[in-house]
């Protein structure tokens, strides 16, 4: 319910929702993690500037909730996916200020976690999803960058991808 309300635009009524996330289940990082997106959206929508010490605060608090449920059991795939997601919107807020060394540091350790996410359920479509959006951004983004030797153009696969995950049910 959150998340179709951030895609209308209706951020008091996501903000509500995920503040009911966080009160209902504060041991799980979901309900920071989304109101950090929810943030993030309105900001881009708004042309306003990030309220960045909200958004880190979301976020930091979404990765150690999420670092303690891996350390707690690291074979769960959702403790593991809570982890992958909270790196992967901390590196996209970095990448949306600019700040390209940490979101690539934090991007590439996402996208490992969505990786095993896979290897521990490879029905595990939610991982899929962001594996294959990550390789299509990145593959977007490295056709200015094709002179490096690890910059290639996966954008194909990524589609693939994508259209494969997303016949299949996810959260």
């Amino acid at each position: 319910t959150g998340i179709n309300l951030i895609l209308e635009q209706k951020y008091s009524s996501a903000v509500e929702q995920f503040n009911q996330l966080k009160i209902n289940y504060p041991q799980l990082p979901f309900g920071n993690i989304y109101l950090a997106a929810t943030e993030i959206a309105k900001s881009l929508d708004y042309y306003q500037p990030f309220n960045e010490d909200i958004i880190f605060s979301y976020l930091d608090s979404a990765m150690e909730i999420s670092q303690k449920l891996y350390e707690k059991n690291d074979t769960l795939v959702w403790n593991l996916y809570s982890k992958a997601l909270s790196e992967g919107y901390y590196a996209y807020f970095q990448a949306m200020r600019g700040n390209y060394f940490s979101a690539f540091t934090k991007g590439f350790n996402s996208i490992n976690d969505y990786q095993n996410c896979v290897k521990i359920n490879p029905n595990f479509y939610d991982a899929y999803i962001a594996i294959g959006t990550f390789d299509y951004w990145s593959s977007s983004k490295s056709l200015s960058l094709s002179w490096l030797p690890f910059a290639k153009d996966n954008a194909k696969e990524s589609i693939k991808i994508l259209e494969d995950a997303i016949s299949h049910p996810t959260y």
